[in-house]
């Protein structure tokens, strides 16, 4: 492997070398910050040029400023000095000396401070800087093309992420490792021992991510750099770099040749296992009776049994917010999905990911939904919403249906429904919007009526049923028990009663609105 010599970034001390520098310029202050790096030249005679600068300048003044608003000059400098490397003050016209105001703060600060002769020109020092500016660019071109081929012949011979993560954090002299979106399960450089420094590491990592959503750009957080690998809208995972000092050029474009290498590879493995899960769903939405075996098959591929129960979870943004949802939403699902132990996990698109899984069968909620409420806390631009348990293979688009719908419903009610959202608390919504003869219906049916069926089986009656068709059919009890042909404390008793085997109050309006449904519907699927 060849290396070239590390080129060294520009400093004050290797400007105030150069001939025209010792020829024309003698420094009065900030001696101790002669190391500090030079990347621009300006022009300062403007109060206000410090918000419009990205720092790492050599600036230039004439003074102008300081002769004719020395309070408001004073107050530009003094923010200039926050943010410049080194600046330079030319004797002549307007001034002639520099201030004992400005020597004080640019040795407070340790902000280089130069008094430049008055027949000095300042392009005369500009070009002297460029000039030493451009053979370094040169300079860390040249190692990073060079790093690049070294790169690629790498790649050729073993492309697995170790290898290239080793070759990196030679290059940089900086610990290189690679986390996916749910930060579980790093990926190491070669031959590297986990023990207890690197445990160590990754939760300081996890720390940072805790504070911070990254997916785009560069993260820095001293003395973390963080790079995420993002394609086609969707975060991929992200290479870290643990470097105490800033990370200069050189380092910065080598960390990029690899990020660019490692998101074209993982969205290709992406994208594969995309679209073998895509055809899975799209065959179990569209066509699940001709595509069992197919289905089947590709279930077992991935770790579920076609003939135990599903249940889906679908994870969405909140109408409006799809951009603040891509920014953390891998890192949320992924973390869910580590709490379920059989799933398959698919971005159907940036905005929607659906969670099929292992369920055990009936309603109850699984305890994993405890830890998901917390998860989901912080993040104000997603829902997750849960469907039924199912049976057969040809109900799991209904859960899925369901799930979707009970967004839905809740957000026709709520302008900012709760994170997490189960079905069986919306059945009475579900079953208006999808009809009488559906999984909705029955499931409606299941939970309220089914305790009153029951009771009026084991006791050879329909006191019950008859008892909410005469409350459906009139205004108030009185009217009802006439019906009924029973005392008015006789019914009173009936629906106390009712209330205990369901819940269900029938003098509060959604809840015999919803008895009543439940009660269409079970005549409607005896027909």
């Amino acid at each position: 492997m060849k290396t070239l010599g590390a080129p060294q970034a520009v400093t004050v001390r290797q400007i105030a070398r150069l001939h025209n520098f010792k020829k024309y310029t003698r420094l009065v202050a900030g001696e101790e910050g002669l190391d500090r790096t030079v990347a621009y030249t300006t022009v300062w005679e403007s109060p206000e040029l410090a918000s419009r600068l990205e720092g790492q300048e050599f600036v230039f003044s004439v003074g102008y400023l300081a002769r004719t608003n020395p309070p408001l000059a004073l107050e530009g400098f003094r923010a200039l000095t926050n943010v410049v490397s080194a600046m330079g003050f030319k004797l002549g016209p307007h001034i002639d000396k520099i201030s004992a105001e400005f020597i004080k703060i640019a040795d407070e600060k340790n902000v280089p401070l130069f008094e430049i002769r008055a027949d000095c020109q300042f392009r005369w020092l500009i070009q002297s800087i460029m000039a030493e500016i451009n053979l370094y660019q040169a300079s860390v071109l040249m190692e990073v093309n060079q790093y690049f081929h070294d790169l690629y012949e790498l790649a050729m011979k073993d492309s697995r992420d170790s290898v290239l993560l080793s070759q990196l954090s030679e290059r940089i002299r900086a610990l290189c490792f690679l986390l996916p979106p749910d930060l579980q399960g790093p990926i190491w450089p070669q031959k590297r021992q986990i023990g207890r420094a690197e445990n160590t590491l990754l939760q300081g990592a996890h720390e940072v991510f805790r504070k911070a959503c990254v997916t785009q750009g560069e993260f820095h957080e001293p003395p973390w750099h963080i790079f995420p690998l993002t394609g086609k809208n969707y975060c991929l995972g992200y290479l870290v770099v643990y470097h105490k000092p800033a990370l200069g050029d050189k380092e910065r474009l080598m960390i990029q040749q690899l990020q660019m290498r490692l998101t074209m590879k993982w969205n290709e493995r992406f994208e594969d296992t995309r679209r073998t899960l895509m055809s899975l769903w799209n065959s179990l939405l569209y066509n699940p009776k001709d595509k069992r075996e197919f289905i089947s098959h590709t279930l077992e591929r991935c770790g579920l049994d076609a003939e135990q129960a599903f249940r889906v979870l679908v994870f969405s943004a909140r109408p409006g917010l799809d951009e603040a949802f891509r920014r953390g939403a891998q890192f949320t699902m992924g973390s869910l999905g580590r709490l379920i132990p059989h799933k398959i996990l698919l971005w159907v698109t940036p905005s929607e990911c659906v969670l099929l899984c292992s369920s055990t069968g009936g309603q109850k909620l699984p305890q994993y939904m405890i830890k998901a409420k917390e998860l989901l806390a912080p993040d104000p631009s997603a829902v997750l919403s849960v469907g039924p348990s199912v049976r057969r293979i040809e109900e799991i688009r209904d859960s899925y249906r369901m799930a979707k719908n009970c967004f839905r419903a809740v957000c026709s009610r709520y302008d900012r429904p709760e994170s997490l959202l189960c079905c069986d608390d919306w059945l009475f919504e579900l079953s208006q919007i999808e009809g009488a003869d559906t999984l909705e219906s029955r499931l409606l049916v299941k939970k309220v009526l089914d305790p009153l069926l029951r009771y009026d089986r084991d006791h050879g009656n329909t006191a019950f049923q008859d008892t909410l068709r005469a409350m459906n059919r009139t205004e108030n009890l009185s009217e009802a028990a006439g019906v009924l042909h029973v005392h008015e404390n006789t019914l009173r008793y009936r629906v106390q009663r009712m209330k205990d085997l369901t819940g269900l109050d029938l003098f509060r309006y959604r809840d015999r609105a919803m008895l009543a449904r439940a009660l269409f519907c079970f005549e409607m699927s005896r027909e």
